[in-house]
């Protein structure tokens, strides 16, 4: 990869075990942080994920099949959902449900999940996933500490910029 202006190595090269002639690069090469394959010479074979959102983090490879595991903005900048690719069929599937943050922490097969979630109306949840992302069990959910308290709603909302960028705000 290059660029006369600059080029930034967010992560290293992923190799996979049972295939060390291909390797996972991330690369805002289309202007957003996106995965690629490329085989041990450097082609490119495809362009694994798109769209106009991030990888906000690379997970890891799952030790049994071929899956692919990342957070990202697919559904909104706002929001940090956990997904995963299966690489037999190039299929991307979100795991996380819910409009707010997930942080994932999987087991090293990538058939269980431990998902710890907040948004806007809930401060603290964790919960166990199964591979498809169906809730389990609920294992800990806070108390919002300002129930009994006369609050407004906190509501979220976009301004244009002069650019035509959305400007995100929360009122």
């Amino acid at each position: 990869e290059t660029n006369d202006k600059y080029v930034e190595p967010m992560n290293g090269l992923i190799f996979f075990e049972n295939e060390p002639d291909m390797f996972i690069w991330t690369t805002r090469n289309d202007g957003w942080n996106h995965l690629y394959l490329y085989d041990a010479q450097g082609a490119k074979i495809k362009q694994l994920t798109n769209g106009d959102w991030e990888i906000t983090s690379f997970d890891g490879l799952s030790k049994i099949g071929y899956n692919i595991f990342f957070t990202a903005t697919e559904q909104g900048p706002l929001d940090r959902h956990y997904y995963k690719i299966d690489l037999d069929r190039y299929k991307m599937t979100r795991i996380t449900q819910g409009e707010g943050t997930h942080e994932v922490i999987r087991n090293e097969s990538g058939t269980m999940f431990l998902d710890v979630f907040n948004s806007v109306d809930v401060p603290y949840e964790v919960s166990v996933l199964e591979k498809n992302g169906e809730k389990l069990r609920e294992v800990y959910s806070a108390n919002n500490p300002l129930d009994g308290y006369n609050t407004v709603k906190t509501e979220l909302f976009t301004l244009k910029s002069n650019d035509g960028y959305d400007l995100y705000c929360r009122k």
